[in-house]
């Protein structure tokens, strides 16, 4: 997940499924959200492609933590 630097307000999300179940697949299936935030913790997806769109190069690291709630948060969310 990566902020777009030329899109403010916008993040690209990269999505890559190596695996359905038990089934792993021999051709990975990669999809980019771009999502805009709105505020308050509401958001609205743009679009999905497996493609970068313009003005969101989509470099960044992985991560499996949520950029916004800490820990504690997310527990209360389950």
């Amino acid at each position: 997940m990566t902020p777009c630097a030329a899109r403010l307000g916008r993040w690209l999300i990269a999505l890559s499924v190596t695996h359905i179940g038990e089934k792993e697949l021999t051709d990975p299936i990669d999809a980019l959200f771009l999502v805009q935030d709105l505020g308050s913790y509401h958001y609205r997806m743009e679009s999905v492609s497996d493609s970068a769109p313009e003005g969101c190069p989509g470099e960044g690291n992985a991560s499996d933590k949520h950029p916004w709630l800490s820990d504690a948060e997310l527990k209360a969310l389950r």
